[in-house]
């Protein structure tokens, strides 16, 4: 077991970097993450391009809108929660992001291009949680070659999937390697199966990229 806490010094490490690493040796990670912001892929980038195998199953717990000019998770108390509501709120913050003034413009469309490869080829997988759920886990099952050490690793802790999470804020996570990696799978896939699918269909996957290409666009315009 090890903390993983971004904090600068010798023997510290970054979410970041850690989860980079572990890519590199992964078939496939399955996350449960309060919002995937895509400050979060532009640290992983280089990991994600790299490891072109690699299968992604991410579970969104909570939702975004825009707050004194920031895009902020937020909490529904209330309102419509069939699946189509559900889908098209989802829909909407990923439209937001990509229009806010906190996307990073610099080779943002590089990294934009990699999120839409993905979704294209069936790589990245996205569900949204039915009810508002903060957890933060992350899941990797490890590849032939590494599974002869660990099959899997997990981690789980405070960090969200954003560039402050991974990299820049302090935070506290726990890697674990030697005890609960069944228990936690179970968790991921239990809450998968529960959750609502947004990209499952190719009708959906066309949607979400074309509502990321047309909002990156206006973002340009603007």
């Amino acid at each position: 077991m090890a903390f993983i806490t971004n904090q600068k010094g010798e023997g510290s490490k970054k979410l970041g970097e850690r989860l980079g690493e572990l890519m590199g040796h992964a078939d496939r990670l399955d996350m449960l993450v309060g919002f995937f912001f895509f400050s979060g892929v532009k640290v992983l980038y280089d990991a994600l391009k790299a490891r072109a195998g690699m299968r992604m199953r991410v579970l969104v717990g909570m939702e975004a809108e825009m707050a004194m000019g920031n895009l902020v998770e937020s909490l529904r108390k209330e309102g419509d929660n069939s699946a189509n509501a559900i889908k098209d709120r989802f829909f909407e913050s990923m439209r937001k992001i990509v229009g806010s003034s906190e996307v990073d413009t610099k080779a943002f469309h590089d990294r934009l291009d990699l999120f839409v490869e993905m979704l294209e080829s069936q790589r990245l997988e996205l569900r949204k949680t039915r009810d508002p759920n903060h957890a933060k886990l992350y899941v990797f099952t490890m590849d032939e070659e590494s599974k002869t050490v660990r099959e899997k690793i997990w981690i789980t802790g405070s960090s969200n999937f954003s560039e402050p999470g991974l990299n820049l804020r302090d935070e506290l996570n726990v890697e674990i390697a030697d005890f609960g990696a069944e228990d936690a799978q179970k968790y991921s896939d239990d809450m998968w199966e529960k959750a609502v699918p947004l990209t499952a269909t190719e009708e959906d996957r066309i949607k979400l990229v074309k509502l990321l290409r047309d909002a990156s666009v206006a973002a340009d315009v603007t």
